[in-house]
């Protein structure tokens, strides 16, 4: 319960802060500004820890051709930006060349990231093999290990005891 009065008290002041953008104030922005952040950090003061982070894909190699794709449509998307803040403003400002090379960035852009490449291949110490004498277990250490594992006979319930006469 007080994790949600919290709650609504952050959206509350959130709400505040967002009624005082409409005021008449000469400059609102700041006050509003402090109130959306107190709100913010009565969320993330309130909120639960993270989930741990999933286990993530193998790595892939990123194709030499896809990453010069995704490159120059970066240099095109730049180009194409400078070209529209240069341009005078009006109607006639995002037409053109800005347009043409901001509209051909984006395949390459989507084309240079989907592709796929293969898979990294972990390194290994050494190649898999038949094992080695010293990998194979000793008999004997197996069946020592094995005799120490079992539970000692006051453990064990009457009904699973083995049915031996006292000495």
């Amino acid at each position: 319960m007080r994790k949600i009065s919290y709650i609504l008290l952050a959206l509350l002041i959130a709400l505040l802060g967002a009624s005082l953008l409409r005021s008449t104030q000469t400059d609102p922005r700041r006050d509003a500004l402090l109130l959306f952040l107190l709100a913010g950090l009565i969320f993330a003061l309130v909120a639960r820890p993270p989930a741990p982070w999933p286990d993530l894909v193998a790595r892939r190699h990123w194709p030499r051709w896809a990453f010069g794709l995704t490159i120059l449509s970066v240099l095109l998307a730049g180009v194409a930006i400078v070209l529209f803040w240069q341009a005078p403003p009006g109607d006639l400002q995002f037409t053109g060349l800005p347009l043409i090379l901001w509209l051909v960035s984006i395949p390459l852009f989507i084309a240079g990231t989907w592709a796929n490449g293969s898979e990294v291949q972990e390194q290994r110490s050494r190649p898999e093999s038949a094992p080695d004498s010293a990998d194979v277990p000793d008999a004997e250490a197996t069946l020592d290990a094995a005799t120490l594992a079992l539970p000692p006979k006051e453990l064990l319930s009457p009904i699973t005891a083995p049915d031996v006469a006292p000495l």
